[in-house]
């Protein structure tokens, strides 16, 4: 866990609390411009991320279609927060805490601040989590209880299931960290 790692994750813990924290002492309006502003930075980082690939020629097949299970999260976070849909928060609120937040504790960066792909990377991982807090926490749509997990379950197959031809065509490389992690990546 480097400093900026650490911060980064503070600066969440309280961006996520304030939302919630509006949102349930009824400044809606506030709240909805901040989820609408967060909907779109999950919207527009896998454009940024591409055009970072691009300009620091690390554009490659595994960097270039969001093939990775929290880009669909992203996707799904954005859907949520615009329409407070049950059925999109129930699925974001499995994805975004039993997976993008692994992401979070335990970040996968060959970088460290202030390189764009840190700061997009926090960006996803953050911005998933918060929205799937938002949605439950804030705005109370709540998992139905026995019926999430059989269909939560059933629909992880998808994205697992487009994701397994992908690292098989592309090939697992093995790589270090900034901090000498050995980290698996696909190459």
């Amino acid at each position: 866990f480097s400093s900026s790692h650490l911060a980064v994750l503070g600066i969440f813990g309280m961006a996520a609390l304030a939302l919630i924290l509006l949102t349930r002492a009824g400044c809606l309006r506030a709240a909805r411009t901040f989820e609408i502003a967060l909907a779109a930075t999950l919207l527009l980082q896998w454009p940024f991320n591409l055009w970072v690939a691009w300009h620091y020629e690390t554009i490659h097949v595994s960097n270039v279609l969001p093939f990775h299970f929290c880009d669909a999260a992203a996707l799904l976070g954005t859907l949520a927060l615009l329409t407070h849909g049950a059925e999109v928060s129930e699925l974001l609120w499995f994805w975004g805490l039993a997976g993008t937040l692994q992401g979070l504790i335990t970040p996968s960066l060959a970088v460290d601040w202030p390189h764009p792909r840190f700061v997009m990377f926090f960006a996803l991982h953050c911005g998933v989590v918060i929205a799937a807090l938002q949605v439950v926490l804030g705005r109370g749509i709540t998992p139905r209880r026995g019926v999430s997990v059989a269909r939560v379950s059933g629909v992880n197959g998808a994205p697992i299931s487009a994701s397994v031809p992908r690292c098989c065509a592309i090939g697992m490389r093995r790589q270090r960290s900034s901090n000498g992690m050995s980290l698996r990546k696909l190459s």
